[in-house]
């Protein structure tokens, strides 16, 4: 094992067991969480979100004092830089509108507080209301302060909310806000996603809500004329179920409510249905729609979408993204979205998923958004016998394989998302559409020869039927080949290339689209880091769609690299019988970067 290797995952142990002994029942301040605005880029790993980044700026980076009063209390207190300021007092802090919907903006605002006084205060927001023991999210005001208020879209979380705000020096709360109720919150079905079957005749429909009941879909041809009734499951997910902290710790677990499944059947290829989804004795949603698969083998052009590595970010972010995608949707026929890894960058805290969930649902609930698993869903270094892939922790010697999943260990994308049932789970599938293949891989689950992951992936590749689907595109979070002079990614790339390769050439793949590096990039057709005219597979990293890009050096004697940009955006696929066109697209302007175009 590389010694680089052996102190990073010494490092991460190290971490994981301070968190685990470390005392979350009680009562934390502000600063147990960790801020999520103004983070340290240079962090091993490239972990930019709370807690793990929190607990690396205590440990390091930031001056820790322990306050002898509250040892009782065993809480820590920050005092930034030594400074001896006095406490800041905000006299009135208030909120409008009270009741909301989920994802509306609210207002709130406070009296200006004189230019003498130099300490920074904390707004927090606590869910449920009334407690200090549940800090789902805060915003340091140090800049803010001075302009009496601040908006900010809330979201759902099945429970009143209340803002609070902090001393920066003490933790001690100085201000609290009226309680602030989501209208309807249990009722309301929300984060409604579609998801693709291998059978054309087939939609499955999934949602989320407060309340546990029989999920219901009502299917139609017509908008006003909903006939058809399916019911399906519910599912849930509590702290216990995590492999670690800080996504099992009660301070940061948010109940994801009930979510629901419901398999459609028997629906005609290439037909637009109209539905509705909740149940008759709680609430319905507004009636939303859908376009079903063509048939497997159809020579129609076939449009979808492609990114990776998207988190929740302003522009040119993934909010971009998203509005980009439902203008592809909406406009250019785009007909389902991949999203290969790395969703909302929770790091165990819940809020974070309602958040994303919220983000996406505007292109989830018209087209099926398939998805996988990246190292921000998965990767665990404890507790991996939690894992519901049935597999053991993946750690080879030469690989990057950290606790980048904040503990979560791939459960909640587990539930939240159900994806075809012929692989395993939401870890590896495959499905048709019209004329192409499409083969997800998890790279964060032991793919060498002999696993179970690599055998089933075999075992797909020897019964490919290219008379039917010319086209053939494997999908992992990481990617097999990439510039990016991240030494630790591209060792591991190095080890996917052997594990895969070979395996994946052998069988005429057409394409292999990865994220992971936050880039957008493409090589010539390639075989064993060679360009080659006849044999190989073409290679593309698409995981720009949202989190910070990555600006570091890159390999300048890569030959076989084509194009390169830190670009946000999201690649397009237009595939037909006998041709298949690739784009990325910018999401600073909507245009086309960099194209591809091959023929059969």
């Amino acid at each position: 094992m590389k010694t680089r290797s052996k102190l990073l995952i010494l490092l991460n142990l190290c971490a994981v067991a301070f968190l685990a002994v470390y005392n979350y029942s009680r009562a934390p301040t502000w600063t147990s969480i960790g801020s999520r605005r103004s983070l340290p880029s240079t962090f091993a790993g490239g972990v930019h979100r709370p807690l793990t980044v929190d607990l690396f700026k205590k440990l390091v980076y930031l001056n820790l004092d322990y306050d002898k009063r509250l040892k009782k209390k065993s809480v820590w207190k920050w005092v930034p830089g030594g400074s001896a300021d006095k406490a800041v007092l905000v006299d009135r802090l208030q909120v409008s509108p009270l009741e909301i919907r989920n994802g509306d903006m609210v207002t709130i605002e406070w009296r200006s507080l004189p230019k003498s006084v130099s300490e920074a205060v904390v707004l927090a927001l606590y869910c449920p209301q009334g407690t200090n023991e549940k800090l789902i999210d805060y915003w340091p005001l140090d800049e803010e302060i001075s302009k009496e208020n601040m908006k900010m879209n809330l979201y759902n979380v099945r429970m009143d909310c209340q803002f609070k705000v902090h001393s920066n020096h003490s933790g001690k709360i100085v201000a609290v806000s009226d309680a602030i109720r989501f209208k309807d919150s249990l009722s309301t079905p929300e984060h409604c996603h579609l998801a693709l079957t291998d059978n054309p005749q087939e939609m499955r429909v999934q949602w989320s809500s407060g309340y546990k009941y029989v999920p219901e879909v009502l299917v139609g041809l017509s908008l006003t004329n909903l006939p058809h009734r399916f019911t399906g499951t519910s599912s849930t997910y509590s702290a216990k179920d995590m492999c670690g902290p800080p996504a099992n710790l009660s301070a940061h677990f948010i109940d994801p409510g009930q979510l629901h499944s419901v398999l459609l059947t028997g629906l005609k290829p290439r037909t637009k249905y109209y539905y509705q989804y909740g149940n008759k004795e709680f609430k319905f949603s507004t009636v939303k729609s859908f376009t079903t698969a063509p048939i497997n083998g159809s020579k129609d052009v076939v449009k979808f979408i492609v990114y990776g590595d998207m988190d929740i970010t302003p522009f040119p972010g993934s909010e971009s993204t998203m509005k980009n995608v439902l203008n592809e949707v909406s406009t250019n026929a785009a007909s389902f979205v991949l999203h290969i890894g790395d969703l909302s960058y929770a790091y165990g805290f819940g809020y974070r998923w309602d958040e994303w969930m919220t983000l996406i649902e505007p292109v989830a609930s018209a087209v099926p958004y398939m998805v996988s698993v990246g190292n921000h869903e998965q990767d665990t270094l404890i507790g991996s016998e939690k894992d519901r892939s049935g597999e053991k922790g993946f750690h080879p010697s030469w690989g990057n394989y950290g606790h980048d999943s904040g503990g979560e260990c791939g459960v909640p994308v587990f539930h939240r998302f159900h994806m075809p049932d012929n692989g395993n789970h939401v870890y590896w599938y495959s499905f048709k559409y019209g004329s192409i293949q499409m083969i997800q891989l998890s790279s964060e689950h032991d793919y060498t020869a002999g696993s179970r992951q690599h055998t089933w992936l075999s075992n797909v590749l020897e019964r490919l039927d290219r008379q039917m689907t010319p086209w053939v595109a494997v999908t992992a979070h990481r990617p097999l080949y990439c510039t990016s002079k991240y030494m630790e990614d591209y060792e591991t790339a190095m080890g996917m290339q052997r594990a895969l390769e070979e395996l994946l050439v052998s069988h005429e793949v057409d394409l292999f689209i990865g994220g992971h590096l936050h880039v957008y990039e493409r090589t010539c057709r390639m075989y064993k880091s060679k360009c080659s005219s006849n044999r190989g597979m073409i290679h593309l990293v698409a995981g720009a769609a949202g989190f910070e890009l990555d600006h570091g050096e890159q390999f300048e004697d890569k030959e076989w690299s084509l194009y390169f940009a830190p670009a946000f955006g999201y690649g397009r696929i237009s595939a037909s019988h006998d041709h298949l066109l690739w784009e990325y697209v910018s999401n600073y302007d909507g245009k086309v970067i960099d194209s591809l175009s091959l023929k059969k």
